[in-house]
């Protein structure tokens, strides 16, 4: 693709007017302070810009604006990315209500109201129907006749799609009923006010939300770019579906941290590992020590610490992220500086700004390594979602600004015992694709990916999937089942219990396979193969399980460590040391053909 391995930046242009030299001062800050490019978004008016100055949301000059932005970012060497509407989810005044988003008892209160439109219209900002394919057709025709059609002939850019900020429980659509009825043969009508009271019943009904977002939304919204001649950027998590395959439409798929665990980067990093997708990036930083809210400010606002913002990417970069995106820089000028809510700031005036260019250097060093070759796993494990969608919500304390629900798969999580193989989630939209390599007795090909065997620890696991893996396991796939699963949803098969008492024959005298290293502390890694080289990028073992909120000065917990790992590699054993700086991370390059082990201790 020819993307940068540098950092991008967001950059939230306010509703409001907007000047050339503007817009040249910022980008020669971005370009002189080692990012690779910008990601345009466009919010809401700044406290005190007057209603009637400025342009309106897609007209003429606001189209010039943008183009004058992507020419400067072409003639910096710079990328530009546009955000695909105002504000999100997709939404706004030009949303008809025949194509406005629905639930059980009608029209979705939901509004778009903080959007650039918010600055001079009355109007409501309807939210899109994203269960609704035609409603996603005029969305993006509007867009793509009022100047995202010319950026993406012009320019090479990608359109974006930021996380979708919908109330997925009771989302519904005009046909939602009549399709539910079709698809499970019975009635949804008198579930639809206590779905929590039948999580058989709840099931069914995110079983089909999950398809409709896949064909209503994401495949459409790659189909469109594609046609546009744009790259698809997309943050897929908030979304009920099967997040792997959202992931796997997207040219790029991102992740965001650190309202979201560094270890939830796996779930996108698996879905461009199986299809062989280059990047994996993340909007970064987001809200690092808190939520920013009026009278709750978290401690570090304004004053960022910049090795804490160096060990969240390093957790990142150990589940797979090779793009940084930082969370983000305020359209702010010398004659007319302005802040964003974001925990981290970009910008000349900000805490951080005599270590981003270090710090930008450091993730470019890092992001290099993890584009090189392939990724290398020798496990993919069972994404639980089956579990995921018969739960109600999390408990009261794990909840965050990101999520209430165990479908979000903001807990789910890999054991310890497993970390050693450098596992990948497969969810059960992937298992059609697997196959049993040719070479290797017993492994399992799904995509550029062969593991050596496949991890199945679930409760519940649907027919369809049981029907795949009971394929994989007779056709001689190693398949590791730690507990007999049941059927969820109302609608039950008279075959399952036989089919699962033959796939736990076929599977009950499976062991786990010789994993890529075992090492005396468990570590947080990810490994790529370029020719004979295994790469392998180790975070400082006191990054695994990061969590939101970060403490101030996290990274004064990180200390100097040494620890032992042994590596397996295409039959060869060797042992190293690995040191660990305080804060640091380590690479390591284990050459196969020449036997040796280089370590590399990448600094600010």
């Amino acid at each position: 693709m020819g993307r940068s391995a540098k950092p991008f930046t967001r950059w939230w242009w306010f509703s409001g007017p907007i000047q050339h030299d503007e817009i040249d001062e910022q980008l020669d800050w971005i370009r002189d302070n080692e990012f690779g490019g910008v990601e345009i978004a466009w919010v809401y008016p700044y406290p005190g810009t007057p209603a009637e100055s400025g342009p309106e949301f897609l007209d003429e000059e606001w189209q010039e604006l943008v183009r004058y932005a992507l020419n400067g970012c072409r003639e910096r060497g710079l990328g530009c990315d546009v955000t695909f509407g105002t504000l999100w989810p997709f939404g706004g005044t030009f949303v008809p209500e025949k194509y406005a988003s629905r639930t059980f008892t009608g029209l979705s209160p939901k509004r778009i109201t903080r959007s650039w439109e918010s600055r001079y219209s009355d109007k409501p900002g309807l939210v899109m129907d994203h269960l609704n394919r035609d409603a996603f057709r005029h969305y993006s025709s509007h867009l793509l006749e009022r100047g995202f059609s010319r950026f993406a002939r012009e320019y090479e850019t990608s359109f974006f799609m930021d996380s979708l900020e919908l109330d997925m429980e009771g989302l519904s659509s005009d046909t939602f009923i009549s399709a539910f009825r079709e698809s499970f043969g019975y009635d949804l009508d008198p579930y639809t006010m206590e779905l929590d009271a039948h999580e058989h019943v709840r099931f069914d009904y995110r079983t089909l939300v999950a398809r409709l977002l896949m064909e209503e939304l994401y495949i459409p919204y790659q189909e469109m770019c594609r046609e546009a001649g744009a790259l698809s950027r997309v943050q897929c998590h908030g979304a009920l579906t099967d997040l792997l395959l959202a992931y796997a439409t997207a040219d790029i798929p991102e992740t965001e941290a650190l309202l979201f665990d560094p270890e939830f980067t796996v779930i996108p990093a698996s879905a461009a590992a199986y299809l062989g997708k280059p990047l994996v990036s993340s909007e970064s930083f987001t809200c690092l020590y808190g939520w920013v809210s009026v009278g709750n400010d978290p401690p570090g606002l304004k004053k960022e610490d910049p090795l804490d913002i160096k060990v969240q990417a390093d957790a990142q970069f150990a589940s797979g992220m090779n793009q940084v995106l930082w969370h983000g820089m305020p359209f702010s000028t010398k004659r007319n500086a302005r802040e964003f809510y974001a925990t981290v700031h970009v910008g000349p005036e900000g805490a951080l700004a005599e270590h981003i260019p270090h710090l930008n250097r450091y993730f470019t060093t890092v992001s290099e390594w993890l584009r090189r070759g392939t990724t290398v796993s020798n496990l993919a494990v069972y994404l639980p979602l089956e579990d995921q969608w018969m739960k109600g919500r999390l408990p009261e304390e794990l909840h965050k600004p990101s999520n209430e629900y165990h479908w979000e798969l903001q807990e789910v999580n890999f054991p310890d015992e497993l970390l050693g193989y450098r596992p990948l989630w497969i969810s059960g939209g992937f298992l059609p694709r697997c196959r049993v390599a040719p070479d290797r007795p017993g492994a399992i090909q799904c995509g550029e990916i062969t593991v050596s065997a496949l991890y199945v620890d679930a409760e519940w696991v649907s027919w369809d999937n049981v029907v795949q893996l009971l394929r994989i396991a007779e056709a001689g796939g190693r398949i590791i089942m730690n507990r007999s699963p049941r059927e969820p949803g109302m609608v039950h098969h008279d075959e399952y219990p036989s089919s699962v008492e033959r796939l736990l024959k076929h599977t009950e005298k499976e062991t786990m396979p010789e994993p890529l290293i075992t090492s005396t502390v468990p570590l947080e890694f990810w490994c790529r193969r370029e020719g004979d080289l295994f790469i392998f990028f180790f975070a400082h073992p006191g990054t695994k399980g990061m969590r939101y909120p970060l403490a101030y000065r996290f990274h004064e917990t990180l200390q100097e460590v040494s620890v032992t790992v042994e590596l397996h590699l295409d039959g060869w054993v060797q042992t190293a040391e690995i040191p660990f700086a305080p804060a640091g991370s380590v690479i390591v390059v284990a050459d196969v053909e020449k036997r040796t082990v280089d370590v590399h201790t990448p600094i600010i």
